[in-house]
């Protein structure tokens, strides 16, 4: 009976590990993908830097008033 609950003591390790593993390339490939596209153009930017920029000028523009 011992080695039977070793063996699947050592299966479950296994399926966790396998289970992690593919869900950190599923992960990695997702970014790729969305970093790819925010690249070509497609769907929204990363960060749009010029609406921050816009949102401190408004800012100093009101304390300066």
């Amino acid at each position: 009976m011992s080695g039977v609950r070793q063996i699947w003591r050592q299966v479950t390790r296994l399926a966790v590990a396998a289970g992690l593993a593919c869900l950190g390339i599923v992960y990695f490939l997702a970014t790729l993908l969305t970093a790819g596209l925010s690249l070509l153009g497609v769907g929204l930017p990363l960060r749009d830097c010029d609406d921050d920029h816009r949102r401190v000028r408004a800012v100093l523009t009101q304390l300066d008033a």
